[in-house]
C-alpha cells in the first residue's frame, strides 16, 4: 500500500486535517487527504474511492460541518465496505444524524473536545499503530509485493510471447497467402499462353486452308485455260477441213497437259497478269455458237397467251351489280330489319329471266349501273325500334364487403363485461375485434386483433351478440367484414 491512514473531514475543518496529516507523517505513518494526493486531470470521485480502498484506517475529524455532509457520509459508507477501520476524531460534542449514527453506533470514537488538540494527536498516533503492520509484516508485504512485481513481469513477458508468436504466424500467413497468389498467376499466365498458341495454329490452319483453296483455284483455271486452247485448235482444224463434218465434240479426245504444263503442288498465284491474258484471248480461238432465230419461241408463245386469256373469260361467271358484302347485310341485320318486299318483287324473285349465254366471240356486257330509286331504297333501310335488353340479374357476391368500423352502424351493439381478474390487473384500454356479418345482419365469426390478453374474451363475447341491419348490394344481401371497437376503464 502507498499510504497507512485516509483523513476524512469537511471543508470547514481543513485546519484540523492538516495538523493530523503533518502529525502522522512525523511518526511515519504515511496519509492520503484530498486534494493533495489528488493528482490533476483525474476524477475527485475516483481518486477517492481508490484511497479509501488502499487505506489500513480512516481518520474521520467529526464536528457539525461533517455530520451534515453527504459527502463524508459516502466515504464512511465505502470505508465499510472495504472493510477499512474508522476511528472518529471528534473535535465537537455533538450527535449523529441517522446516517452516521447506523455506521458509527458500535463505532468507539477519540474524544479530542476537552484537552488541547496536540495531546489528542498523540493519543490518535497510539490508537493507529495497532492498526499498522509490524517489521516482520512490512518484510512480509514487500516479499508479497516483489514475488507479485515478479509474477506481473513474468505475465508481461508471457503476453509478449504470445504476440510475438501471433505475429510470427500472421507473417506465415501472409507468405502463403503470396506463395498461392504467385502460383495462380503462373497459372493463369500458363493459360493465356496456352490458348494464345492454340490461336495461332487455328490461324496457320486457317491460312493453309486458304492457300488450299487458292491452289485449286488456281489449278481449274488453268484447266479452264488448257481446254480453252484445244477448243481453239480443234476449231482452226474444222476450217482447215482437217475434220469430218459430222464429228462432234464429243469425239473429240480430252487435252492432256504436259509434265511441265502441270500446275506444281505449290500454291499457285493467278494476278492480274493471268486474267488479261484470259480475257485477251483471240475471239476466233474460241468455239463460236450458231444464232438460232428467236421469232420460232415468241410466236408459239403468244399464241398460248392469247388462247388462254379467252378461256379464263369464257370461264367467269356474271358479276352481280350491287350485290352487298356478307359483312354489310349483317350490320343491316343487326340495325333494321330488313323491308317487305311487294308481290311484283315476289314474283320476279320468283321467276327470274334467263341470263344469256355468253357467246365465245362475244366480249362481255359492261355493268349497269344503279337506278336512283334503286338507290335510295338500298340506302335507306326503313329503321325499326331496336328492343331493350332485359336487365341481367346481380351475381350475389361471394366474398364479403369490407364496411370498416362498425361502430356506429349497429342496431344492437351490448357492452362487454368488465372481468375481474383484469380488474385486480388494472388491466384497460382498447380492444379490436374482427367480426364477419351474414346477410341477416347477425355476427357469425368474431375474433380480437389487438388490445389486453384479460380483455379479448369479453370483447369477442359482447361483438357475438351485437346485432346490425342487412347490407344490401344491388338489391341483395350480401356479408360485411370489419371490426368493432371496445374501451375498457378501470373503474
Amino acid at each position: 500500500m502507498a499510504h497507512d491512514v485516509f483523513i476524512s473531514y469537511s471543508v470547514k475543518d481543513r485546519k484540523t486535517a492538516d495538523a493530523i496529516c503533518h502529525t502522522l507523517e512525523e511518526n511515519n505513518i504515511r496519509c492520503w487527504y484530498a486534494p493533495r494526493d489528488i493528482r490533476s486531470g483525474t476524477s475527485w470521485t475516483a481518486a477517492i474511492m481508490n484511497g479509501i480502498a488502499d487505506s489500513r484506517v480512516m481518520i474521520l475529524v467529526w464536528s457539525s460541518s461533517s455530520n451534515a455532509s453527504p459527502d463524508v457520509t459516502r466515504e464512511v459508507h465505502h470505508a465499510f465496505r472495504k472493510n477499512v477501520a474508522v476511528i472518529p476524531f471528534r473535535i465537537e460534542d455533538i450527535a449523529p444524524t441517522k446516517e452516521m449514527e447506523y455506521y458509527l453506533e458500535a463505532v468507539q470514537s477519540l474524544d479530542a473536545s476537552t484537552l488541547p488538540l496536540e495531546d489528542n494527536l498523540q493519543r490518535l498516533v497510539e490508537h493507529i499503530r495497532p492498526y499498522l503492520p509490524t517489521d516482520n509484516q512490512v518484510s512480509d508485504s514487500e516479499e508479497e509485493l516483489s514475488t507479485a512485481k515478479a509474477e506481473a513481469q513474468r505475465e508481461v513477458e508471457e503476453e509478449e510471447a504470445r504476440e510475438r508468436a501471433a505475429e510470427e504466424a500472421r507473417v506465415r500467413a501472409a507468405e502463403e497467402a503470396e506463395r498461392l497468389d504467385q502460383s495462380k498467376r503462373l497459372e493463369e499466365q500458363a493459360r493465356v499462353e496456352r490458348e494464345e498458341e492454340a490461336r495461332q495454329k487455328s490461324l496457320e490452319e486457317a491460312a493453309r486452308l486458304r492457300a488450299e483453296d487458292e491452289r485449286q483455284r488456281d489449278e481449274a483455271e488453268a484447266r479452264a485455260v488448257q481446254i480453252a486452247l484445244g477448243e481453239s485448235q480443234r476449231r482452226k482444224k474444222e476450217e482447215t477441213g482437217e475434220l469430218n463434218e459430222d464429228q462432234t465434240a464429243d469425239d473429240i479426245p480430252a487435252v492432256e497437259m504436259p509434265e511441265q504444263s502441270k500446275p506444281s503442288p505449290q500454291p499457285v498465284q493467278v494476278g492480274p497478269r493471268t486474267n488479261q491474258q484470259l480475257v485477251s484471248l483471240d475471239s476466233d480461238s474460241l468455239p463460236s455458237t450458231k444464232k438460232f432465230p428467236i421469232w420460232l419461241i415468241a410466236i408459239p408463245v403468244l399464241l398460248l397467251l392469247i388462247v388462254g386469256s379467252l378461256i379464263y373469260f369464257w370461264l367467269q361467271p356474271d358479276p352481280q351489280p350491287n350485290e352487298p358484302s356478307a359483312t354489310a347485310a349483317a350490320t343491316n341485320a343487326n340495325l333494321a330489319s330488313p323491308p317487305v318486299p311487294s308481290p311484283s318483287e315476289m314474283h320476279q324473285v320468283e321467276d327470274p329471266k334467263p341470263t344469256p349465254q355468253r357467246s365465245p366471240t362475244s366480249s362481255p356486257k359492261p355493268l349497269s349501273s344503279p337506278s336512283p330509286s334503286e338507290k335510295n331504297k338500298a340506302e335507306d333501310p326503313k329503321p325499326t325500334p331496336t328492343p331493350k335488353p332485359s336487365p341481367t340479374p346481380a351475381l350475389k357476391p361471394t366474398a364479403p364487403i369490407p364496411g370498416g368500423v362498425l361502430n356506429g352502424k349497429a342496431i344492437s351493439l351490448p357492452k362487454p363485461a368488465y372481468p375481474a381478474i383484469a380488474k385486480s390487473a388494472h388491466a384497460s384500454g382498447t380492444v379490436t375485434v374482427q367480426v364477419l356479418i351474414d346477410e341477416n345482419g347477425s355476427v357469425v365469426a368474431a375474433h380480437a386483433t389487438s388490445g389486453h390478453s384479460l380483455l379479448q374474451a369479453a370483447a369477442v363475447q359482447a361483438a357475438r351478440d351485437a346485432k346490425f341491419s342487412p347490407t344490401r348490394l344491388s338489391g341483395q344481401p350480401v356479408k360485411v367484414s370489419g371490426v368493432i371497437t371496445y374501451h375498457f376503464a378501470e373503474p
